[in-house]
């Protein structure tokens, strides 16, 4: 799940970004619709063989306040943080090659984190599960898991 509420300004631009700024103060504002990336021509994997790759469609929209909620989400994982608990082992997968959002606000956050390792796969677009073909991404992945299993 992307924890990064900094959107590149080619899948919001200044109008979605207006409406995701009202929609954190305004309870009106939070219904206004923002334009998906289908909506936009902006692909979400680099994946040929994936079903959402290339995906278009004209219609498809979120409400403004899944970023709001995007911000809650960010500010209770940040909870453990400021009551000076540590949380457990967390990795942390950037998408080297996301047009959606910025790692940078991730990466950050991650860096908050005592126990977070973080590492940014190249060449994988926003949709990191569906980028099987970037090579070595499975192996990588099986790797971790098996670290993080013998961690436990």
């Amino acid at each position: 799940m992307p924890i990064s509420a900094l959107t590149r300004p080619s899948f919001t631009g200044p109008l979605d970004q207006l409406k995701i700024a009202a929609s954190l103060v305004s309870e009106r504002a939070r219904n206004a619709r923002i334009g998906l990336p289908q909506a936009k021509g902006i692909d979400m994997t680099n994946n040929p063989a994936s079903t959402v790759y290339r995906l278009r469609d004209p219609n498809a929209s979120l409400p403004a306040d899944l970023f709001l909620d995007g911000l809650k989400l960010l500010a209770s994982a940040a909870k453990p943080l400021a009551a000076g608990t540590t949380p457990a082992p967390t990795r942390v997968l950037l998408a080297g090659d996301d047009k959606l959002v910025f790692n940078g606000a991730t990466e950050l956050y991650s860096h908050l984190l005592p126990n977070a390792t973080v590492e940014t796969i190249d060449g994988a677009g926003h949709v990191l599960t569906q980028e099987v073909n970037v090579p070595g991404f499975v192996d990588r992945l099986a790797a971790h898991i098996r670290e993080d299993a013998v961690a436990l």
